[in-house]
């Protein structure tokens, strides 16, 4: 069992928040830039022996969106996240799960899922920031910075995941929930993705240790890509030397999205032998087997292919499933 959550302030998959975007990039005298916070959202998906069992993605109002600028405290909507005293976090989530029908993914407006999960870190240090992939202006494109907060990258998490039926209560079914997860933070001065042709992310969790990467491809496919690798431990997370990353993009999804095959950090450590989850036209989520340095162990991925949100069907696909409250 695997699940993942996302807060978003600027939903950075929202093809009306890129159209928006792209609109003032071509027009920036003439058209104002959509903000993130016109553009707040809360995702979940839920894992099962390697399917999707249950996940939903929400826009909530700008005034359904509060952050606190001392303590890590959000909350959109019904949805909150909140680091205590203690330094645990407690993670609550709802939502309308979506599903596909014949007329494509559609919102189960007869269903809730929801989530109550405690986080409680297990390696004590400062946040740890990583610049994982920034351009300069140029005459004719615009720059950008992106930035990668490594906050807690290992926990230990509890807590029950539950799917309402149409019957509330009476029908539901409730998972518990007992493993290891992962926190971080994503900041840029721009939406992230249309600067970038692919992005790809991933952990590998250890009973002491933990390490994540980042990876992005720029649009032109002849430059390397950007890769950024951090390992943590008892002493806390540090940067880690990579040699030129070396990322072959040989398989497809069902969908015709490339993923790797393999991502090579040096001659042993990396990724490979991947698994890939049901995914989107744009998007997956990919289990590898991994060597970081003297361990193997199983890392879970995610891959984007933003430009493909430019595609009109793709667009409109991306757009069906997301629930506005």
């Amino acid at each position: 069992m695997r699940i993942a959550a996302d807060f978003w302030e600027g939903f950075a998959f929202h093809p009306q928040y890129l159209r928006r975007y792209r609109r003032y990039l071509r027009r920036p005298t003439r058209t104002a830039p959509p903000l993130p916070g016109e553009y707040p959202c809360a995702q979940f998906v839920l894992y099962e022996r390697g399917r999707v069992s249950a996940q939903f993605v929400c826009r909530y109002r700008p005034t359904d969106f509060r952050a606190s600028d001392q303590r890590p405290d959000v909350r959109m909507g019904p949805n909150h996240f909140k680091r205590h005293e203690d330094g645990t976090i407690r993670l609550g989530l709802r939502g309308i799960p979506w599903r596909l029908t014949w007329r494509g993914p559609r919102p189960a407006e007869t269903q809730q899922l929801t989530a109550d999960l405690v986080f409680r870190p297990k390696l004590a240090h400062v946040p740890l920031r990583q610049s994982i992939a920034s351009r300069q202006p140029q005459p004719e494109t615009s720059g950008y910075q992106h930035d990668w907060l490594v906050a807690d990258p290992l926990c230990a998490v509890q807590g029950t995941i539950r799917l309402f039926g149409r019957g509330g209560i009476a029908q539901s079914r409730a998972i518990p929930f007992n493993g290891s997860g992962y926190h971080d933070h994503l900041h840029g001065t721009s939406p992230m993705l249309p600067g970038i042709r692919r992005w790809m992310r991933g952990r590998v969790l250890f009973d002491d240790r933990a390490y994540a990467f980042h990876l992005a491809q720029p649009p032109d496919e002849k430059l390397p890509p950007q890769a950024r690798l951090v390992g943590a431990d008892g002493t806390g997370p540090r940067a880690l030397d990579i040699n030129p990353v070396t990322v072959d993009w040989k398989h497809r999804t069902a969908w015709r999205l490339r993923y790797p095959s393999r991502v090579a950090f040096d001659q042993d450590a990396g990724p490979r032998r991947p698994a890939c989850h049901r995914g989107h036209p744009f998007r997956t989520r990919l289990v590898y087997q991994a060597k970081c340095a003297d361990r193997s162990g199983t890392a879970l991925c995610e891959l984007f292919s933003p430009h493909r949100l430019n595609w009109p069907i793709v667009g409109r696909l991306a757009e069906s499933p997301v629930h506005t409250a």
